[in-house]
């Protein structure tokens, strides 16, 4: 019997606000407020996330790469819904874990690298979410374990969450993304 080789961890972070007014195209409850239909609403939330994943990374090809594994996501949630019609206003704050399973598929020739991946989790009925990414990128391993890596790409993440920690949501989070990593492998 062999023993398991330890997985590789990556560690994420991702920072997300959003503020603005609108107007409401359907009667809904937030915190201890009611916004009717046709209200001026101004929100602003905070949906900042971070991920702990462990993976492997069993298929390497010489220009094809497969990895799997199980992590958790930490999102950090904080909502204030104002009526800008009736004056109320109500925010929402909480701390919400998320157990998810992980798959990557890569491609990499010399500095050049393509690659897609994907995070979800279903906790029965109207719980999931999923993370889905799409990116292109230039990277150099300046030594075995250590490189940097400069993506660009597209993210689309879908949140369905209903009464967790007293909250419910139906979000979506989308759009183009850059980021710089430092790499380290083991």
């Amino acid at each position: 019997m062999g023993i398991l080789p330890l997985p590789d961890i990556r560690i994420s972070y991702l920072d997300v606000k959003s503020s603005g007014v609108g107007t409401a195209s359907k009667t809904f409850t937030f915190g201890a407020i009611t916004v009717n239909a046709t209200d001026t609403v101004y929100t602003k939330f905070r949906f900042n996330q971070w991920d702990l994943t462990f993976y492997y990374t069993p298929l390497r090809k010489r220009f094809l790469t497969a990895s799997w594994g199980l992590g958790a996501k930490i999102i950090d949630f904080k909502g204030r819904v104002t009526s800008l019609t009736t004056g109320n206003s109500d925010s929402k704050s909480a701390v919400i874990p998320l157990p998810y399973f992980y798959a990557k598929l890569g491609s990499q020739f010399k500095f050049l690298k393509a690659y897609v991946e994907g995070k979800g989790v279903t906790a029965g009925g109207n719980n999931y979410f999923y993370d889905l990414v799409g990116a292109i990128g230039v990277g150099y391993k300046f030594t075995k374990t250590f490189g940097v890596s400069l993506d660009a790409g597209y993210r689309y993440q879908k949140y369905r969450v209903d009464n967790v920690s007293d909250v419910s949501a139906n979000t979506r989070i989308k759009g183009g993304f850059g980021v710089f990593s430092l790499n380290f492998s083991f």
